[in-house]
């Protein structure tokens, strides 16, 4: 378990200088200050999860999550499942390669939300991104829709 933890942790550090080097050449896009706009690295192991939480107690704002699910098993074994807040529902949204999940964290309006692996390892990374960057994110969605 150790040289795992090791490794995870190394990791975590590399993907968090990354994500600073980006957040200087791009301020803009960082909620926060560069140290506090990274959410953090997870790695989730063949039947990992994280369970049902709203993040409410922590830093308010968007969230995307770049996510790097195992190529070798199929499609679905690792999701994002969470209560749509407008109609009450329990969704699931399957991950994929170059997937992305982004989300906004509010006290007022909890995003109750689970992540599951349930065949291979699924990775993530976590920033919290501006308002300026999550709606030109979703515009630019918008336009790919039509």
């Amino acid at each position: 378990g150790g040289h795992v933890q090791d490794g995870v942790a190394e990791c975590s550090r590399r993907v968090q200088e990354q994500v600073e080097i980006l957040g200087r050449n791009n301020k803009d896009m960082m909620r926060y200050d560069v140290s506090t706009s990274f959410r953090g690295f997870f790695w989730y192991p063949p039947r990992g999860f994280d369970s049902w939480h709203t993040d409410g107690s922590l830093a308010q704002g968007w969230r995307i999550y770049l996510i790097d699910p195992d190529p070798r098993v199929e499609a679905g074994a690792s999701y994002l499942a969470f209560k749509d807040r407008a109609s009450g529902k329990f969704e699931r949204v399957s991950d994929s390669a170059s997937h992305f999940n982004m989300f906004e964290v509010s006290a007022t309006a909890p995003l109750w939300h689970a992540v599951a692996s349930e065949q291979g390892h699924r990775l993530s990374v976590g920033i919290a991104i501006s308002d300026q960057m999550a709606a030109t994110i979703l515009h630019r969605l918008r336009t790919l829709k039509k």
